[in-house]
């Protein structure tokens, strides 16, 4: 019954609100706009996969930037000292 009354809730242009739980859960609530509370699942955060690819791309433009970064230093090392 109560996911039915969410439902209509949220359906009807109420106001979802998510709030968190202990141990990587949460629960939705509608507010409708009498003001009541209408409580949807405890539903449980999934945990995200380490992406290789992503982690591989990212290592490499950290790379690229610290070798501009050590460009861009010697030279304006080299200006400063003409």
């Amino acid at each position: 019954m109560a996911k039915k009354d969410f439902d209509e809730c949220a359906k009807n242009g109420g106001k979802v609100v998510q709030k968190k739980l202990k141990g990587g859960r949460y629960i939705n609530i509608c507010y409708d706009k009498e003001g009541k509370s209408h409580a949807g699942e405890i539903r449980v955060t999934k945990k995200k996969k380490f992406n290789h690819k992503t982690h591989k791309a990212n290592a490499r433009t950290t790379k690229t930037t610290e070798e501009q970064l050590q460009k861009l230093k010697l030279h304006f090392d080299s200006q400063r000292n003409e």
